[in-house]
């Protein structure tokens, strides 16, 4: 009687067993869940850092300025931020060193005599290179812009000028964009297109503040066929500019564009073409090929 009793009861235990095995559900994918997703960051995801705020300084003295910059990418500890222009001076000089306000990375701090009127063109520059200064000037913060106003030495938006005493005062501003010593430096390949017109025995050159190049000389590019030419870019970093003018130099000759604005409804050929500024982009390539937008200045004066 046991062993049958037994027998049942392992009996009704597979049953119950097999019955479950054979839902169908069991087979079906798992629908959505009303549960939310929870998502860890892999070790490969870089966090962004959150912006630093404007620290707090005090007022310095009636007798003096307080000048305090923010620049992005300037953490490394090489870097050296200098105010020039002030009394006419355009070089480093030790009184006018900034230092990094303690605690942060991009925030950088200045007290000098105070300024008035008379301090009509001055602007910032790092590690003693022209190449590591301001590009899209400047956020001005906390009512820095009653006291000091870009478009100094003829409307340069990077170049500040004094527009009211600036004596006890604390003045903040954020750099746009700026170059920095700091950028980790690439390789940049410049590939112009276009159909020359110079003076015989003259051909394409790069000017500007990349490797190699400066904005006082021309060096010539590589020429690879009769309207293709190469340049190659060492040490380059993000925000370094560059134009093409000819191998004569002092801009005597150099790419125009045919443009028709409010002031040329009729069109004109321009005095020049903009800058050109290093980016992510490493293979670089200017197609001015177009004789109907693009020619040279020569080729206007010969006509």
């Amino acid at each position: 009687m046991k062993a049958n009793k037994l027998f049942w009861a392992l009996a009704s235990v597979f049953a119950v067993f097999a019955l479950s095995s054979c839902n169908p559900k069991d087979n079906e994918p798992d629908g959505p869940s009303d549960d939310p997703e929870v998502v860890v960051p892999g070790d490969d995801e870089e966090e962004e850092e959150e912006p630093e705020e404007m620290p707090s300084l005090p007022n310095p003295s009636a007798e003096e300025t307080t000048f305090l910059f923010q620049i992005e990418g300037a953490a490394c500890d090489d870097f050296q931020l200098y105010l020039m222009g002030i009394g006419g001076v355009w070089e480093d000089q030790p009184e006018m060193q900034f230092s990094r306000v303690e605690g942060t990375k991009t925030w950088f701090q200045l007290t000098i005599p105070a300024l008035d009127e008379a301090a009509s063109n001055f602007k910032i520059r790092a590690n003693g290179d022209w190449t590591y200064e301001p590009k899209s000037g400047y956020e001005f913060l906390e009512g820095s812009d009653a006291y000091v106003e870009a478009g100094a030495d003829g409307g340069n938006i990077n170049n500040l000028m004094v527009v009211k005493a600036t004596g006890g005062k604390v003045l903040a501003f954020k750099v746009i964009e700026f170059v920095t010593p700091c950028a980790e430096a690439v390789t940049y390949t410049v590939t112009l297109k276009t159909t020359y017109c110079g003076a015989e025995g003259t051909d394409v050159a790069i000017t500007g503040n990349v490797t190699g190049a400066t904005w006082q000389s021309a060096t010539p590019m590589e020429k690879i066929d009769d309207t293709t030419y190469t340049y190659t870019i060492e040490n380059g970093m993000p925000g370094m500019e560059f134009k093409f003018q000819s191998t004569e130099g002092d801009w005597v000759n150099q790419p125009v564009e045919w443009v028709v604005d409010e002031e040329n409804p009729e069109g004109a050929w321009n005095g020049g073409l903009a800058n050109n500024k290093l980016a992510d982009e490493t293979n670089i390539v200017i197609d001015l090929t177009d004789a109907a937008k693009y020619t040279w200045g020569a080729c206007i004066a010969a006509e």
